[in-house]
């Protein structure tokens, strides 16, 4: 569903409602928004969008232990920069908000309305 033609958003969740939400809202500012619910397919799509990446929004509930917090630490890696929006349903811990510190980004308590 790319409709945007403005900047490329990832967004990274397996809560079905949330990732509708989240595509739904950023269509509507005109971002290209690419979803998936699995952090091996986000891997993919970092590669696929390279550079032209402009935000990630990364649910780090998804999949197995820690793979939410090992797919930040890959994307810290190849996009320092890159703005990042971190979900969580419990608290951020010190050595993941450390990164969140590491370039633009914020976190959010789940659930919301």
């Amino acid at each position: 569903r790319n409709r945007g033609k403005g900047p490329v958003v990832v967004v990274i969740t397996d809560d079905a409602d949330l990732s509708d939400e989240a595509e739904e809202l950023l269509e509507q500012s005109d971002c290209v928004v690419m979803v998936t619910d699995d952090p091996r397919a986000g891997r993919l799509l970092f590669a696929e969008v390279g550079d032209k990446l402009a935000l990630l929004v990364l649910d780090l509930d998804i999949g197995e232990q820690h793979a939410g917090r090992d797919l930040l630490i890959a994307i810290r890696e190849l996009f320092p920069e890159l703005p990042v929006v971190l979900l969580s349903s419990s608290p951020i811990d010190s050595s993941t908000q450390k990164l969140v510190g590491a370039g633009p980004g914020r976190a959010l308590r789940k659930p919301f309305d």
